[in-house]
């Protein structure tokens, strides 16, 4: 049983001592692992390595009783209807450009609209943004209120019946605002388009149900919610996958292959996972969907709003810094600059200090000009082992820098 101040006992990375007082405060860039995933990632390697869908001997049975082990695991973690509408994939960003390619290539006509919007991460942006003018396409920006959410008015006029596809994110990786996923999608739906969501930001502090969303696709990376890097999720509703063709091919996704014609391609999930995956990754994938759902939602929502609430207020009450969030975020992220000083040295001076932040453009540079910080800012985000205590100091060194 989790409370508050046991969670941080469970990631061994702050109990090593080059680590000591570490404030790691860059959990939308990767989150850190506890114990149990680097465990199970170990135990895969010391117990059950083997290739999948290429033997019959026990480790490879073993290898494939976790593959399917943790597919159903993200579909109850989803609320999928099926294990089929779950495909792994390298991360979020492959399962974007395979939606894109797979879906969108088939779908998207000369003529015909995809709509993202103005605060979009690059890998929900570059993707359509090629495809359309692959496609001679027209890529459409939905703009963002004044709260530094999705102007879902604005976006109702952008829709038409050449709108294809809806592009668009959960949780703001800048400005930690959840956006109206359920009216956006209802809106869409209307106009007979698809909707593609980012769940990166949003995967680690509120839970997900793609039926009530009824979203097409959702895409999600482990390493953003305490799970290993290089494995993802890629939602899809069965109907689509169905219907796509597949987005690579090679071993492991062909069912038939005649000496002369075309090869006959498994049914989804598998047509999308041409090779072999990373087994070992998903076993840590297993493991961390298990570590969130014991910690649970309720308990981590409560914290992350009082961290929220916290770094909001302190940052606005230094003379020094300028925040850019227009209000007390969703999520607890938080971008700012020090008045004179770049981003990349206030970043420097944290770092000095054992205080981990991101700096720059976050692959959002469309955003960040609209925010007129095209020059960058000093982002901090939280995660469920960050504390109160750590934003007062980080605080405290932001006062004396100038």
């Amino acid at each position: 049983m989790f409370h508050e101040a046991t969670i941080r006992d469970a990631f061994p990375i702050f109990a090593q001592p080059k680590s000591k007082e570490l404030v790691y405060l860059d959990n939308a860039a990767t989150t850190q692992r506890p114990l149990v995933v680097v465990d199970a990632i170990r135990d895969f390697y010391l117990q059950d390595n083997a290739n999948v869908h290429r033997a019959n001997h026990r480790l490879a049975r073993s290898a494939e009783g976790c593959l399917a082990t943790v597919r159903s695991q993200v579909q109850a973690f989803l609320n999928a209807s099926s294990s089929k509408e779950v495909v792994f994939t390298r991360g979020t960003t492959e399962s974007l450009n395979l939606v894109a390619q797979a879906y969108g290539e088939h779908e998207v006509e000369e003529g015909d609209e995809v709509i993202v919007s103005i605060m979009e991460h690059h890998s929900n942006l570059l993707p359509w943004q090629r495809l359309c003018q692959k496609k001679k396409a027209h890529l459409q920006i939905a703009p963002m209120t004044s709260t530094g959410h999705i102007d879902v008015e604005k976006l109702s006029i952008l829709l038409t019946k050449r709108t294809k596809v809806v592009a668009i994110n959960y949780v703001s990786n800048v400005l930690g605002t959840i956006q109206p996923i359920k009216e956006i999608v209802r809106l869409a739906h209307k106009q007979g388009a698809v909707v593609v969501v980012d769940a990166a930001q949003s995967v680690p502090h509120l839970p997900i149900d793609v039926q009530a969303l009824d979203c097409d696709f959702l895409a999600f990376s482990a390493h953003k919610m305490y799970g290993p890097t290089g494995i993802g999720v890629l939602y899809g509703k069965e109907r689509h996958l169905a219907a796509m063709a597949p987005y690579q091919v090679g071993g492991g996704m062909v069912r038939s292959l005649p000496d002369n014609g075309y090869p006959g391609y498994e049914e989804p999930p598998y047509r999308f996972e041409a090779g072999t995956q990373h087994l070992a990754g998903l076993a840590g994938l297993g493991a961390a969907l298990h570590f969130l759902e014991e910690v649970g939602y309720t308990l981590l929502q409560a914290h992350e709003k009082k961290l929220a609430t916290t770094l909001y207020q302190a940052l606005d009450d230094l003379p020094n810094v300028r925040l850019i969030n227009p209000s007390v975020p969703d999520i607890a992220i938080a971008i700012f600059n020090v008045q004179g000083v770049h981003s990349l040295d206030v970043g420097m001076r944290l770092d000095a200090q054992n205080i981990a932040v991101r700096t720059g453009l976050f692959c959002a540079k469309p955003l960040m000009d609209a925010l007129g910080e095209g020059q960058g800012a000093v982002r901090i985000s939280c995660g469920m082992y960050n504390t109160v205590e750590e934003i007062e100091k980080v605080v405290t060194v932001l006062r004396s820098i100038s």
